[in-house]
């Protein structure tokens, strides 16, 4: 990674004027590499890529087809039915994100660290407060997963950088208020053999 960097940094005597970081790379790849060499250093990045949105496509179409549709709308479905779905979706999906790698942003590490900010709103306190608090429960943890997701989402967009500080660290104050006060009005009964394992 921190090569990665160096290469960014080192790149702008060679290549002056780059307007999109996102392309050092792989400019500086050609220009001091040969091109046979350029190629196989290219097609690793490429490989990755391609095996992580294939692996995503499938995930969030199995979410889609099996956690929603199965679960909540139609829990009596044929398998046939599943796999058209599945594959109606994942083809939806990938045409989709195709639009959108069509005219991507200028910077792709700022959509990586908007995701990344909401990703931790959401799931930082149902992880950490789910293993070391005990009156934690289901509960709570949806209760951080909305607010946190969606006060990060309404800050960035409306109140960026409240209080002097970057918005995630509000959202995940909300969250963390979120578990905690769902967990304590509506607590869950456990079992008594439960208890004793516990």
């Amino acid at each position: 990674m921190l090569n990665m960097h160096l290469i960014g940094v080192f790149a702008r005597p060679i290549l002056p004027g780059i307007e999109v970081a996102d392309t050092v790379i792989p400019l500086i790849t050609l220009e001091v590499l040969p091109a046979w060499l350029a190629g196989i250093v290219l097609a690793a990045p490429l490989a990755a890529i391609m095996s992580t949105v294939d692996s995503l496509l499938l995930l969030v179409s199995s979410t889609i087809v099996k956690d929603i549709y199965i679960n909540y709308i139609q829990p009596e479905t044929s398998r046939k039915k599943v796999r058209t779905l599945s594959m109606s979706v994942t083809a939806i999906l990938g045409v989709i994100v195709y639009l959108i790698a069509i005219n991507p942003p200028d910077l792709i590490i700022w959509l990586n660290l908007y995701t990344i900010g909401g990703l931790e709103s959401a799931f930082i306190w149902p992880v950490v407060m789910g293993i070391y608090w005990k009156n934690g429960n289901k509960h709570g943890a949806i209760a951080a997963l909305i607010f946190g997701f969606i006060s990060y989402i309404l800050l960035q967009a409306f109140y960026p950088n409240p209080f002097g500080m970057h918005t995630v660290v509000t959202s995940i104050c909300i969250s963390l208020i979120a578990y905690i006060v769902a967990s304590k009005v509506i607590p869950v009964q456990l079992s008594p053999s439960f208890e004793k394992r516990v």
